[in-house]
């Protein structure tokens, strides 16, 4: 890297059945609720409010019953939205801008984190240099005459930035998934705006005019700009509709001197970003939106040139809006000046630039550091107990159990950190003892970023590799990556409240469930697809697989007499892979209860149900929750998945009649 130096300044398987067999009709209910309330079977006591008075039995609302107090405190507030997970990353900004101010804490990735959070705050500097830190790139733009100097300039060493043209991801090739490639996305002002805003094209062309003024267009050339913008993009659609008669997913898997051959200005661009093997390793390009790439080649003359300039003009504005001057970032993202915490918005660029960093300065400092290893142990116990539960079903032939004992033995488990973590030193020998402003500050990252990631390009996948993945350790949760065949476990899911060594049975409830879901998304309908190193292969036998679907089916079929809003169901489709694993983190943790000398299963139910206690302000927001999220209703998650063990109806004395019961027979689980 060559440039921009700067100063270091001091997550259940829902049972297949139907409603009529569930024991909960009007003939045999013992258990009634205020009719008022939301849900059925039960109320959905995540919704703010949306309570009874008294205390349900644990036999009729497992979840409520041991929530209640909870919920009864939560009276006594204001409206409000709440969990266990979000308190865990509550937790976790508070101790990181704790540690960022006390200045008797030192090291490399802490003084990095200060350097980059001090020129972030500083809004004195940043309000004095206005644009001028993106003026010198746009100068830069604007000095050039020709298509020729323009390929140039997109050939110079990490000079663009922003989604000009197109954008890159290194991820598993699409011709070889053991092995790195890069995935290139086509990109257009208008239309890709569109498709991820709620934007009409109107409101975002003013948007760009406003680019473009920004950036000290005339009034009127700004105008005859975004005329032309539009005009290319109509064009982009017109060679879009005529390819896609030959090619109907617009797509080509390609070598970088096929791209140097079919558009020219996209291969300039790759060798200037750096998405190339540097060791010389042949890489597959996954060129999504080809179209658009031949339409950009078509236009790329010098008498477009006042167009091609203005294009990348927009995309380099946009990228650099929110590290200029304090009302820029607040006008780009529609913030009024008394609405924010500024240290807040300081803490959310660390994370989303610097994030790594961020993670190795709380285990650093904060995090215990023997709980690794007990996870560790924990997740191997219930490794083997799927190997076990694997080999012992019935339904599956040898030759499917081999596969899928296969695929468990290749299974990648990442605990709290990766093996290697990404080291910093070389950022923070950059950044030190210069000065320099926000904007080259960001710029210096995503160079030392994209110089790591590049550099796997054409090399075997690193399964486990959280920077490639983007999986940061402060978040509350628990990853399966279907594509890389492993598990990760984050040190933000480890948190009090929703993880809990204080017996066996608390941590399997807890944490145990949570790492017996990760394993069981492996052979969940999704996951099932995809064999022992992340490839989408079917290693089923016929017969296996229709066993499979059917099971799932009655899974999803299951949800049918849920109703988590009055009038409103979830899409079980949308949630059933959820379901299996959710399910499967219960079967999981039953299986190696079952060898433990007086294991206390009200402890382990009252545990796995404390976990899903949450609270939403209104049923709006729960309904827009519900509708964009793929997991089941909290409430749903906790009750609906105990009911399909026997360990718990033989625990609490469920019988029929009661509000948590169903028959032996309609009891399900996929494993």
């Amino acid at each position: 890297m060559k440039r921009r130096l700067f100063a270091a300044v001091v997550v259940f398987l829902i049972a297949a059945v139907l409603l009529v067999s569930c024991g909960t009709t009007s003939k045999t209910r013992k258990w009634t609720y205020d009719e008022n309330l939301e849900g059925t079977p039960w109320p959905n006591s995540n919704l703010y409010g949306n309570w009874p008075e008294q205390q349900p039995d644990k036999k009729d609302d497992f979840e409520l019953a041991v929530n209640f107090d909870l919920y009864t405190k939560a009276k006594s507030m204001d409206p409000l939205t709440v969990s266990f997970y979000t308190n865990s990353e509550d937790y976790q900004e508070e101790t990181i801008r704790n540690l960022l101010a006390d200045t008797s804490k030192t090291s490399d990735e802490l003084e990095l984190l200060r350097g980059y959070i001090s020129l972030f705050l500083d809004f004195d500097k940043r309000n004095a240099e206005g644009y001028q830190p993106l003026m010198y790139y746009i100068d830069e733009v604007r000095k050039v005459k020709t298509v020729d100097e323009l390929s140039e300039l997109l050939r110079r060493e990490y000079f663009i930035f922003g989604n000009a043209f197109a954008s890159f991801n290194v991820r598993n090739a699409a011709d070889d998934y053991t092995k790195y490639g890069v995935t290139v996305n086509s990109f257009t002002p208008v239309y890709s705006r569109m498709m991820s805003t709620n934007l009409d094209s109107d409101a975002i062309t003013r948007h760009l005019k406003a680019y473009l003024l920004y950036t000290d267009y005339a009034d009127d050339f700004a105008d005859d700009i975004i005329s032309a913008i539009v005009q290319y993009e109509n064009y982009c659609l017109e060679v879009c509709e005529e390819y896609k008669q030959e090619n109907p997913y617009n797509e080509l898997l390609m070598t970088l001197d096929e791209i140097k051959e079919f558009c020219p200005p996209l291969y300039d661009l790759i060798i200037g970003q750096g998405y190339y093997s540097a060791e010389g390793l042949p890489v597959c390009y996954d060129v999504l939106g080809v179209s658009d790439f031949i339409a950009l080649n078509n236009v790329w003359t010098d008498g477009n040139i006042e167009l091609l300039k203005a294009l990348l003009t927009l995309e380099m504005t946009e990228y650099a809006v929110d590290y200029l001057d304090i009302d820029t970032y607040f006008t780009a993202n529609g913030i009024e000046d008394d609405e924010i915490d500024v240290y807040e918005i300081a803490y959310s660029f660390l994370r989303k630039k610097l994030a790594g960093a961020v993670d190795q300065v709380f285990l650093e400092f904060v995090f215990p550091s023997d709980t690794r290893e007990k996870i560790i142990d924990l997740t191997k116990l219930y490794i083997e107990a799927m190997r076990k539960r694997i080999l012992a079903e019935d339904w599956l032939s040898e030759e499917t159990k081999q596969k899928a004992v296969e695929k468990l033995d290749n299974m990648v488990y990442v605990v709290v950190y990766p093996e290697n973590w990404l080291d910093f030193s070389d950022l923070l020998e950059l950044v030190k003892d210069h000065d320099q402003n926000l904007l080259d500050a960001v710029l210096c990252r995503d160079d030392f970023f994209r110089d790591y990631s590049t550099s796997f390009l054409g090399m075997e996948i690193d399964r486990g590799n959280w920077v490639l993945t983007n999986i940061k350790t402060t978040e509350a949760n628990a990853y399966y990556v279907t594509t890389e065949n492993s598990i990760n476990i984050l040190a933000g899911v480890l948190y009090e409240d929703i993880y809990d060594d204080s017996s066996i049975e608390s941590m399997l409830g807890t944490i145990g469930s949570t790492i017996g879901h990760e394993i069981t998304h492996g052979f969940d309908p999704k996951g099932s697809m995809f064999n022992a190193v992340g490839m989408k292969e079917n290693w089923w036998t016929d017969e296996d697989r229709a066993n499979f679907e059917q099971k799932a089916n009655r899974v999803a079929d299951a949800m049918d007499y849920i109703y988590i809003l009055n009038g409103y169901q979830q899409n079980s489709a949308d949630i059933l892979n959820e379901m299996v694993a959710d399910l499967g983190g219960v079967v999981l943790s039953m299986d190696i209860a079952s060898g433990i000398e007086d294991f206390n299963y009200n402890e382990y139910f009252t545990a796995a149900t404390r976990v899903w206690f949450s609270i939403t302000e209104d049923k709006e927001s729960l309904l827009s929750q519900y509708t964009q999220d793929n997991h089941p209703a909290d409430y749903v998650r906790a009750n609906f998945t105990l009911q399909q063990t026997d360990q718990f109806y033989e625990t609490y004395g469920i019988v029929e009649g009661d509000g948590m019961y169903i028959p032996p027979q309609d009891r399900v689980s996929v494993w």
